[in-house]
């Protein structure tokens, strides 16, 4: 089965439109607005970015909150926002009894193929590809009961950014912790796609799209029932810490 349910005109009517953006080029963007604001600029800034500064216990008063941190040293503020994902240190402080995070069964691969090489994508026997991303700038969706592959163009189409997941009933947990994203060949990721669609006439498609996949990485899907209150006293919750979105719902940025 093959979807292409999202594109740049039929967005448009919302007033909206929807935008595909580059993980690395959204962290440029706002490292470049903090660069502006940088010691040597001479323009005062209210915002402080502090490294090795890793949670290690908090403290509230009537006053305000005590942040303390791995180097030794401690935060003192009106309130403290946890935006520290699924495995957020926040919430494992400050909420009692904090449920535990979820496996998925799910597996993931990621990765980006430069624009030239989408082009010259030709199937096994050497024939072109049946839909060839490089014609669209849409976001095509391919799936089957238990996969899917899902590809759109980032950095003004010059990148095409290629997802795709596995669902794997009974599967053991994850060997890894989820956010860490490791490398893996393009051979595990192949053989992936060549079992997850062996009956999809999109198959040598999406074959030679997981070839083609530059550094691809690998990473379990973990998520979490919704809390109670995102709020304790001074202390709350912001992004996965509080309400893990999987990406299967494509809502990156947007629930920030």
């Amino acid at each position: 089965m093959s979807e292409r349910p999202f594109d740049h005109v039929s967005a448009v009517v919302d007033g909206a439109g929807f935008h595909h953006m580059h993980r690395l080029d959204l962290l440029m963007c706002l490292y470049k607005r903090v660069y502006e604001f940088g010691p040597d600029s001479g323009k005062p800034c209210p915002i402080t970015v502090h490294m090795d500064s890793r949670l290690t216990a908090l403290q509230q008063t009537a006053d305000g909150v005590t942040a303390r941190l791995s180097n030794g040293q401690t935060a003192v503020g009106d309130v403290l926002v946890g935006a520290d994902g699924i495995n957020s240190v926040t919430l494992a402080l400050a909420w009692p009894d904090p449920r535990p995070r979820r496996w998925t069964e799910v597996t993931c691969f990621r990765g980006l193929i430069p624009r030239a090489d989408v082009a010259a994508l030709r199937k096994p026997d050497g024939s072109p590809l049946d839909n060839i991303p490089a014609d669209s700038f849409s976001m095509d969706r391919h799936k089957t009961d238990t996969s899917a592959v899902t590809t759109y163009w980032v950095r003004g189409g010059k990148l095409l950014n290629v997802w795709i997941a596995h669902y794997e009933p009974d599967a053991t947990v994850f060997e890894q912790e989820e956010g860490d994203w490791f490398p893996v060949g393009n051979d595990e990721v192949v053989r992936q796609v060549c079992e997850a669609f062996a009956v999809s006439p999109n198959r040598d498609d999406l074959v030679a799209l997981a070839g083609a996949i530059v550094r691809p990485t690998k990473w379990g899907l973990y998520d979490r029932d919704a809390l109670d209150s995102w709020v304790q006293g001074r202390d709350c919750l912001l992004g996965d810490a509080a309400h893990p979105m999987l990406p299967t719902f494509g809502q990156s940025v947007a629930k920030f």
